[in-house]
């Protein structure tokens, strides 16, 4: 999670939501810095999931009247990017190394099947979007996380630029209109028909939750490319 004491936000991050974009802006426009579970530990003594600052979901007492918000995307496109995602992480990470040599096929069956298995770094691409932001533990000295506002990644800007600490601009537009994406090459490109109804399934929390029906979108790659426009000029232009 990001905290910002000048400006009194959290930003809450679930994976494949557009957080990227999102917290390349806060960090470097509203003196955001991420927060996670070890940084608390200092003061209480406890441990929190996951223990990453991107994706840590935690509410401290101190931060309790802050205005706190989160990105949630349509299941069936955030199933395909993570998937790429995780295809492309294969290379580099061998802990998804198994995932990586998946059909996209047999990644739905992985991530459908019932129950996790005890480690973040893979519990944290099987579960909803709400279990992750309000299924996690409590530490000692926080509370149950709430949320103020949903930003949709298929509304990102203008969403973002509606959140009460925002004032609207050129750099912010051309930053949110060209988005940020760590990934090169997407290996899939469109929701096969066969998985429509295990993703729905799975996800129903997500699709009630957020309103997002059972049609499948198209689904649009964000080019590599966009990431180098934004660190070069994106804070300049």
């Amino acid at each position: 999670m990001y905290v910002s004491e000048k400006y009194k936000f959290i930003y809450y991050a679930p994976t494949k939501v557009a957080s990227n974009t999102i917290s390349f802006i806060i960090e470097n426009y509203y003196e955001a810095k991420g927060f996670c579970p070890s940084d608390f530990d200092k003061e209480i003594g406890d441990n929190g999931w996951p223990p990453n600052e991107h994706h840590s979901v935690f509410l401290p007492e101190k931060y309790i009247d802050y205005f706190a918000f989160t990105s949630v995307r349509n299941p069936y496109i955030r199933e395909i990017s993570k998937y790429n995602y995780l295809v492309e992480q294969s290379d580099l990470q061998k802990v998804y190394e198994e995932i990586g040599q998946m059909s996209f096929e047999n990644y739905v069956d992985w991530v459908c099947k019932k129950g996790t298995v005890g480690f973040w770094r893979h519990d944290m691409w099987k579960m909803t979007m709400k279990d992750m932001l309000f299924k996690q533990p409590v530490p000692q000295g926080c509370v149950p996380v709430r949320v103020d506002k949903f930003i949709k990644c298929e509304n990102l800007k203008e969403d973002f630029l509606s959140l009460p600490f925002v004032k609207s601009n050129y750099k912010l537009k051309k930053i949110l209109d060209s988005k940020i994406n760590f990934s090169k090459n997407h290996k899939e490109t469109k929701f096969p028909d066969s998985c429509v109804e295990k993703i729905y399934r799975h996800f129903l929390e997500d699709f009630k939750s957020f309103d997002y029906n059972e049609k499948v979108p198209v689904y649009e790659p964000v080019k590599f490319e966009d990431l180098k426009e934004i660190k070069n000029g994106g804070m300049n232009g």
